[in-house]
């Protein structure tokens, strides 16, 4: 995922302080979002998996 990508990044660097750097990014828990309008049954469940 490129907000982790850049996180990474961010994390490894410095600033003018020597402080070490931050996470830019915090992604949350992806979701299913349902429609009135679709018919059907059917259930779904979603999750991350390592993204490198």
């Amino acid at each position: 995922m490129l907000a982790e990508s850049v996180n990474q990044v961010q994390q490894a660097g410095f600033d003018l302080q020597g402080n070490a750097g931050q996470a830019l990014f915090k992604t949350g828990q992806p979701t299913i979002v349902a429609n009135q309008q679709n018919e059907g049954s059917s259930d779904f469940s979603t999750k991350f998996t390592d993204t490198t």
